[in-house]
């Protein structure tokens, strides 16, 4: 990874909010409501609930799936695997929206489950493999 140590209140709050914008377009293409009454995203609900900021996240997303809580942010994150592989799966995704700004932003683009399964689209901010 490639993180910054001090990043300004405003880079910080982005972070979130990138995540959080990722994930709504990943749930869009999942056809999952993502956003509550109040239009706030899950992510960035569960991140204030529990106190989550720039440098949580940065810790979450250094250390192994099954260590963090971040992946516990929606019991029903939209995905058809269980277990120790949804963890994987869902620190994958987050781990892709933490990197890549406007990640799933195409997500019609984004290539149906039974096709190929390469993981992360290196030149793309689609996913493969969902």
């Amino acid at each position: 990874f490639f993180f910054t140590k001090n990043l300004p209140f405003k880079q910080q709050t982005m972070s979130t909010k990138q995540v959080d914008n990722g994930l709504e377009n990943y749930y869009r293409h999942k056809k999952v409501p993502y956003k509550n009454d109040e239009d706030i995203g899950k992510f960035e609900q569960w991140a204030d609930e529990n106190g989550y900021d720039t440098d949580t996240m940065r810790e979450d997303f250094q250390a192994n799936p099954e260590d963090t809580s971040i992946v516990e942010f929606d019991d029903e994150f939209p995905t058809d695997k269980t277990d120790e592989d949804k963890v994987a799966f869902i620190f994958k995704i987050l781990t892709h929206c933490w990197n890549t700004p406007n990640a799933f932003k195409d997500s019609d683009k984004i290539p149906d489950k039974n096709k190929r399964s390469n993981g992360f689209i290196s030149s793309s901010n689609s996913f493969d493999d969902l």
